[in-house]
């Protein structure tokens, strides 16, 4: 099931010309990527979206997301995402986190 590897490299505040200092990259085992590939195309023009959610399980992996991780960016087989968005889903007895799931693209 966790069988994927990514590479994630934080982002700090635009500099005076509005380009992002890198901070870390952090590589993480044992994660969950979901692809979901979408392309669009109308005439001469073709788009393709790769809209997809990264898994994150404390249990078998030692972070913890919060907002510092919005833009940054994650690199799974090749290809770069951004992190749009992240929710900490918490199991519903004890409220420990259960799961992290990411929204890149």
């Amino acid at each position: 099931m966790l069988v994927d590897s990514v590479a994630i490299t934080l982002v700090g505040p635009p500099d005076k010309w509005g380009k992002q200092t890198e901070l870390s990259t952090l590589t993480l085992n044992n994660v969950r990527f979901d692809v979901a590939t979408t392309s669009n195309s109308s005439g001469r023009n073709s788009n393709i979206n790769r809209t997809s959610t990264l898994f994150i399980y404390p249990k078998y992996c030692n972070v913890v997301v919060d907002d510092s991780w919005l833009d940054a960016k994650v690199v799974h087989n090749g290809h770069e995402y951004t992190v749009q968005s992240y929710e900490t889903l918490l199991h519903p007895f004890n409220r420990q986190v259960f799961c992290y799931e990411i929204g890149v693209i």
